[in-house]
């Protein structure tokens, strides 16, 4: 496992999930926690290379060896991948249900960053379908969350994705303001895929509003940056 770990922080993925399928058959039920370990990294892998299908046994198993064991974070950060993965796959109903699990067993542990992330997951997969509403509360309580942690990343994504749902409601004005706000903390560490995004963003909100020149100048600001395609997720 350690092995493949390392493979896969060096983005070598193949060579990942050949090692955690080697330490399968060398786990023993007699070490719950151990297999859970190995079951949830083969899970991960499959997810990695977008078989989520095949993730979601993987990682079920391992929760169901995890429960009862006094190993709730592990346990709750395996729930929320199911959450990801059931959402993948079209599953929501299941995927809300994976992540209010695990929202319940980070609140019990006080681990506040994870508890972000599933309030991000559950909105988004709220706003998929539909519910803008429910989404704009499950942003709300992730944001304060990311301001008192200092993840100043997570708070401008969270603050992009509020104004994304604000423009869903048709409140462009609104949304762009929020825009705006969002910007602050991509500017302050540099992330320039993220300032790009909310720009976008803006000039998208600023056409529906017919107000066209501004609009060009978002995207031309946008050009000028000429950001790095990046895969951390936020909505626009």
């Amino acid at each position: 496992d350690e092995i493949g770990m390392s493979y896969n922080n060096r983005g070598e993925r193949s060579k990942a999930f050949d090692y955690f399928k080697q330490a399968l058959p060398l786990r023993s039920e007699a070490d719950p926690v151990g297999l859970a370990n190995t079951l949830s990294n083969l899970g991960m892998a499959h997810a990695w290379i977008g078989d989520n299908a095949k993730a979601l046994p993987y990682m079920e198993q391992a929760v169901a060896l995890l429960r009862g064991k006094g190993e709730l974070q592990k346990e709750s950060t395996i729930l929320s991948n199911i959450c990801v993965a059931q959402r993948d796959l079209g599953q929501y109903k299941k995927a809300l249900e994976a992540c209010e699990q695990s929202l319940k067993t980070k609140r019990e542990i006080g681990a506040k960053n994870g508890e972000a992330t599933v309030l991000n997951n559950m909105a988004n997969i709220v706003a998929g379908l539909g519910d803008y509403q429910k989404a704009l509360d499950f942003y709300n309580q992730a944001l304060p969350i990311h301001k008192l942690s200092g993840d100043r990343q997570g708070e401008g994504v969270v603050l992009n994705n509020i104004a994304w749902a604000n423009a869903e409601f048709g409140e462009y004005e609104k949304a762009i303001e929020i825009y705006h706000q969002a910007l602050q903390p991509m500017r302050e560490i540099g992330y320039k895929y993220g300032i790009a995004m909310i720009l976008s963003n803006i000039g998208v909100n600023y056409a529906h509003l017919k107000e066209y020149r501004k609009a060009l100048e978002m995207h031309l600001e946008v050009l000028r940056l000429r950001p790095e395609k990046d895969d951390r997720e936020g909505r626009g």
